[in-house]
Order: structure tokens, then C-alpha cells, then sequence
């Protein structure tokens, strides 16, 4: 079964080289095992700080860098549990370690 995120919850992952040489080809599969309906997208201009993701939650638009595969696993578990719900929860989980 699929989990799909709230309508006001999205995830996008960078497909661009840098990032899919840095690892966000894993994160896709990752996502993809968890359930999760994350979508790749193009370059995000970031290259240098990848792999990136881009996170929509509501009105809020962000991305995050360096998102290895451990810091998605715990963003994307926190999500599926509802605990990533705005852009102030989001970055509170994402710049505590993970």
C-alpha cells in the first residue's frame, strides 16, 4: 500500500547529475520501498550542497541539502507518523541532526 502524503505535503528529489552521482537515485528507491510518492524533478541550482529535496507543505516551499540517506529515511518516517506538518516542524527535524 502506498502511503500518500497529505494534499499539502509534497516531496520532490533532484534527478540533475550531481545529485543522482551524490545519492538521490537512493533516496527515490528508498521512498519507493517506504511507500512514500516522492517524484523527481530537475536541477535545483544547489549542486554543490546535494543530493537535494524539495519539501512542499502548504504555502511553504524549501529545500534541503545533503540529505543523506539516513536523514530521509527519518524525515520520510516522521512524515507517514504526521509529525512533519509545517515549514517550522520541518526544519526543526531536518537541522537536528538528521
Amino acid at each position: 500500500m502506498s502511503y500518500q502524503a497529505s494534499m499539502n505535503q509534497q516531496v520532490f528529489i533532484c534527478s540533475g547529475k550531481t545529485c543522482s552521482q551524490r545519492g538521490s537515485r537512493d533516496l527515490f528507491a528508498i521512498a519507493k520501498r517506504q511507500g512514500i510518492n516522492a517524484e523527481t524533478c530537475g536541477c535545483m541550482k544547489q549542486c554543490q550542497r546535494g543530493p537535494n529535496i524539495r519539501v512542499r507543505s502548504g504555502a511553504s516551499d524549501m529545500v534541503k541539502n545533503g540529505m543523506t540517506e539516513e536523514r530521509f529515511e527519518h524525515y520520510l518516517g516522521s512524515l507517514k507518523k504526521g509529525k512533519v506538518n509545517s515549514k517550522k516542524t520541518l526544519n526543526s527535524l531536518l537541522s537536528s541532526g538528521f
